[in-house]
C-alpha cells in the first residue's frame, strides 16, 4: 500500500530539466571564430593558394557568382594587365575580389 504514493512525486522534477538544456545551444553556437579552423591560413585566388597573411582585397562587392553576371572563380576583375591584378575569390568571400602579394604561392594539383 505505501508503494503507490511514490509515483506521484516524480513528476514535479522532469519539468525543471528541460530548462537547462535550452541554456546549452547559445554556449555551442558563438561560431564567430572560423579562423581557428587550419584550413584558415591560406585562401584560394586564381587557382593559388595565398597566405592569408598576402592577401589584399581590392573590391568586397564587385564579383557576382549569380545572376546577371555569373562571374567565375579566378576571373579578372580589377587592374587588368598590372602587377596588382585582381581576381574573383570566392573562397575569400561571397564577392572578394583579390590578389596576393607573395608572388611564390603553391598552386593546388
Amino acid at each position: 500500500e505505501p508503494s503507490s504514493e511514490p509515483s506521484s512525486t516524480p513528476s514535479s522534477e522532469p519539468s525543471s530539466t528541460p530548462s537547462s538544456t535550452p541554456s546549452s545551444f547559445p554556449s555551442s553556437l558563438p561560431s564567430s571564430e572560423p579562423s581557428s579552423e587550419p584550413s584558415s591560413s591560406y585562401g584560394l585566388i586564381n587557382g593559388a593558394l595565398c597566405d592569408r597573411a598576402d592577401i589584399v582585397i581590392v573590391d568586397k562587392y564587385v564579383c557576382n557568382s549569380g545572376e546577371p553576371d555569373f562571374d567565375q572563380e579566378g576571373v579578372v576583375c580589377a587592374n587588368n594587365g598590372e602587377s596588382d591584378q585582381a581576381y574573383c575569390s570566392y573562397d575569400i568571400g561571397h564577392n572578394v575580389c583579390a590578389y596576393c602579394i607573395q608572388s611564390s604561392s603553391p598552386s593546388i594539383t
